[in-house]
């Protein structure tokens, strides 16, 4: 069973305790995604899917070059807590984003990284080398991602996201021009089951018949 829903800010502000207008709890399959609505200032639209958590279209979360030098623009998301449904423990946590990327010209460059807390445990990643360049002829953009994965083992578990764009042009006073921009982001829980799914009383019922039948058997043997 999949569970899909995409909710717009003003639908998920309607979630928020009104009292303070601070927390918002997003349910998966397994686990309850629970964030402070600063993402509302990040992020255009949420949706779960099963046990992910997609985040799209960040707010002006973009860098794009002048005529020369680095240009870098960084972002940090709140603090998601992930917490387990009862019977359920998170064995995992996934992070999955997405964006693309411009580099007009061959004396450009772009990059893109950050870390992914999981807990306490930060691990940094990069998009790794964009090289693709483009012309005016073909103009579109190119797109990058990162996968990711962090073990853990608990019933609750706190993550946050923080990513650094940058665009460079080189050599100063070129007609050339470079943008990179994130546009999606999903972070997943996976679970595991912790309660122990009891026999039925079928099993047992059968267990006893044949230690019956076992013990029937040795005294017509005469064992």
């Amino acid at each position: 069973m999949k569970i899909n829903k995409f909710l717009s800010v003003a639908a998920l502000a309607f979630m928020v305790n009104q009292a303070d207008a601070a927390l918002v709890i997003v349910p998966g399959i397994n686990v309850d995604f629970e964030f402070d609505d600063s993402l509302f200032g990040l992020f255009g639209t949420f949706g779960v899917e099963d046990d992910a958590l997609e985040l799209h279209e960040p707010a002006n979360f973009v860098a794009e070059t002048g005529n020369f030098g680095v240009v870098s623009a960084s972002q940090a998301t709140s603090n998601i807590e992930i917490i387990a449904h009862a019977g359920f423990k998170v064995v995992g946590v996934k992070l999955f984003e997405a964006g693309e990327y411009f580099r007009l010209g061959t004396h450009t460059a772009v990059g893109a990284g950050g870390h992914f807390i999981v807990g306490d445990d930060p691990i940094a990643f990069s998009a790794g080398d964009l090289a693709e360049t483009t012309t005016f002829a073909d103009f579109q953009p190119t797109p990058w991602s990162v996968e990711l994965s962090s073990p853990t083992d608990a019933a609750e578990v706190n993550v946050k996201l923080t990513n650094t764009l940058v665009a460079s042009i080189l050599i100063p006073n070129l007609a050339e021009y470079a943008s990179i921009r994130k546009s999606r982001v999903e972070i997943s829980a996976l679970t595991e089951a912790t309660t122990v799914v009891p026999l039925p009383s079928a099993i047992w019922m059968l267990g006893s018949g044949l230690l019956g039948f076992t013990t029937v058997a040795r005294r017509k043997l005469g064992v």
